[in-house]
């Protein structure tokens, strides 16, 4: 969000575009023998060697934060993601955000599992 892109003086325009990438480079570190370079739009990398390498194949579950946007709830229903609801919301918000992805993953030729989607609750000791 506006504090994040404020510290790390980032273009909030290219937010989306690096987070897309980012997340593809993980998966690839996850999924892929190393060592690789990557040389994306975003991210220049000349040696991933990523170790230890997961256990789960082909990778651990991933769950994408989400606070309602469209882009993203289709982005996590496309690659069969966990979509998980940010915490600054009533409920009844929520709702209609898990209710539209699970019309996306429907409109991708899947049925949505419960497992799919979460809420962010923070817990304070």
């Amino acid at each position: 969000g506006g504090p994040e892109y404020y510290s790390f003086s980032m273009n909030p325009t290219y937010a989306r575009s690096k987070y897309q990438e980012a997340l593809d480079l993980i998966v690839r570190a996850w999924t892929e023998p190393g060592p690789f370079e990557h040389y994306g739009e975003h991210w220049k990398l000349r040696h991933v060697n990523p170790w230890p390498t997961p256990f789960q194949k082909p990778h651990p579950p991933i769950w994408i934060p989400g606070a309602g946007s469209k882009e993203t709830i289709e982005l996590v229903a496309e690659r069969r993601y966990s979509y998980m609801g940010i915490p600054y919301f009533h409920k009844s918000f929520f709702k209609k955000n898990f209710d539209m992805f699970r019309k996306a993953c429907q409109k991708n030729g899947y049925k949505a599992h419960e497992e799919q989607t979460g809420w962010l609750v923070p817990i304070y000791v």
